[in-house]
């Protein structure tokens, strides 16, 4: 029950990324805006905006993918791996001097986003992909069970 719930959740996510990369196009200077700061406003140029959007509807692809074959594992593997990058995409931009207050150091500033301190928008996305990374290591390890009402054999 638990791993069907997870695996659904996939499916609104990807369908998030589709939203979010339509949102993207339509008015990158208010997705801009709404980072709170996290992203600079250098990446509302084009060339920037195209990218992400690209990048966005990959990534919701290859999250409706993790719903549509949750059991295979190359399915899982490769969404873990393009999360990795998204993780380390707005770290990067988390650990920037104009964003990060260098007098707390790292551990301060990560309470403070796990508290929601630094806005919804930055606990969403430095504390989001990392989580999905280990609920997809939790698909991995559950994919060889036997689902809830199948046996082996069948």
């Amino acid at each position: 029950m638990l791993r069907r719930c997870v695996v659904t959740s996939f499916l609104l996510l990807g369908l998030f990324e589709f939203y979010s990369a339509l949102q993207w196009w339509s008015n990158a200077e208010a997705e801009q805006r709404a980072t709170e700061g996290l992203l600079p406003a250098a990446c509302t140029m084009e060339v920037f905006v195209v990218a992400w959007c690209v990048y966005l509807v990959t990534l919701g692809l290859v999250r409706i993918s993790v719903y549509l074959s949750s059991n295979l594992a190359s399915t899982l593997w490769i969404s873990t791996l393009v999360h990795l990058p998204e993780t380390l995409f707005w770290w990067y931009w988390a650990l920037k001097p104009t964003y990060l207050d260098g007098e707390d150091g790292i551990v301060a500033f990560l309470l403070e986003v796990c508290k929601g301190q630094r806005g919804f928008f930055a606990m969403l996305v430095l504390i989001g992909p990392g989580l999905l990374v280990c609920i997809h290591l939790y698909l991995i390890a559950t994919a060889a069970l036997p689902q809830e009402g199948k046996s082996k054999d069948q």
